[in-house]
């Protein structure tokens, strides 16, 4: 039986998301699923099960696991157990039902039974990207114990034009992808010159279409709430970014309780593909890690193969 993809009608993607997860696999990357209300739930998992934390990362909107391809090893060779999850409907999580997308609160609830079945020792790390920040933020509030948080550009905070920045997720075709990435991006990634086809064919998938559509207001977080947010917390936000206005940023700082935040220059809503290096560092240290030296650096990098190696060279 095939497996279910987010991208499965679209070659390229099919292609390139399947060389990321033979990739990662080789670096001894575990590739695995658990049962979540009757559905599978897809994850990687690497460094060592006896870890004193575990660094749960999540993604945004429209995009998977894959996403963190550079950051799973790399965490997991600082000792952490990392876990990578695929929320409902996207990459290799199909949704539950017949909506196709799961709400916040379920994909909040869907991480705490992940990170039930998959944590290692005591203490945890959330870190989430634009939609993976809204439901590491959700998910904390609802009782999932944390000692850091890491929201990266993250979404869900109740603002003025909240729900048409949304909209500007409802890409149908070739010219939507350039003129979004365009938008949100300080400089857009070469690649999507290439793929901006399947990218409007991924961003037609009902994870996103039909998540955009329901206008669930229930999930938004509330200024008033952030003051319950209990884990050490840094706000990574690109200065160009064009989908959720830097002033966000501050919102979540002044909401959060003696939490920090760290913008990345020239860089938009993508700090992952536009200054991965820096952002590398940038996570790094808000989960607590001391800096590489640059000597440790070059060692490090010749454990990886020549794709993530180059980038930790030059971190």
């Amino acid at each position: 039986m095939t497996e279910w993809t987010a991208w499965q009608d679209t070659k390229a993607l099919t292609f390139l998301h399947a060389r990321v997860r033979h990739l990662l696999a080789r670096q001894g990357v575990e590739d695995g699923h658990v049962e979540h209300r009757g559905s599978p739930v897809h994850y990687y998992a690497a460094g060592p099960r006896e870890a004193a934390r575990t660094v749960v990362l999540l993604h945004g909107l429209g995009d998977s696991a894959n996403s963190w391809f550079r950051t799973l090893p790399l965490l997991a060779w600082r000792g952490d157990r990392v876990v990578a999850i695929d929320l409902a409907g996207h990459g290799y999580t199909p949704a539950p039902d017949e909506r196709g997308y799961l709400s916040i609160r379920e994909n909040a609830d869907l991480v705490r039974h992940v990170v039930k079945e998959t944590r290692a020792g005591d203490d945890l790390a959330l870190v989430g990207h634009s939609l993976g920040g809204w439901v590491a933020t959700r998910a904390h509030l609802s009782g999932l114990d944390a000692s850091r948080l890491v929201l990266v550009e993250a979404a869900g905070l109740l603002h003025e034009g909240m729900w048409d920045m949304i909209e500007m997720l409802r890409i149908e075709k070739e010219e939507d992808v350039r003129r979004f990435f365009k938008t949100v991006t300080h400089r857009t990634p070469f690649a999507l010159g290439i793929l901006s086809r399947e990218v409007a064919g991924m961003f037609r998938s009902p994870a996103v279409v039909n998540f955009i559509g329901a206008d669930n207001r229930d999930d938004v977080i509330f200024d008033e709430e952030l003051a319950n947010v209990r884990a050490k917390t840094t706000i990574l936000w690109g200065e160009n970014d064009g989908l959720i206005p830097p002033i966000m940023a501050h919102r979540w700082r002044a909401g959060i309780p003696d939490s920090t935040l760290r913008w990345i220059p020239r860089c938009g809503h993508a700090p992952a593909f536009e200054r991965p290096v820096l952002f590398e560092r940038l996570l790094e240290e808000a989960l607590g890690h001391p800096p590489l030296s640059d000597a440790v650096r070059a060692r490090v990098a010749a454990h990886f193969p020549d794709w993530i190696g180059r980038r930790i060279a030059k971190a």
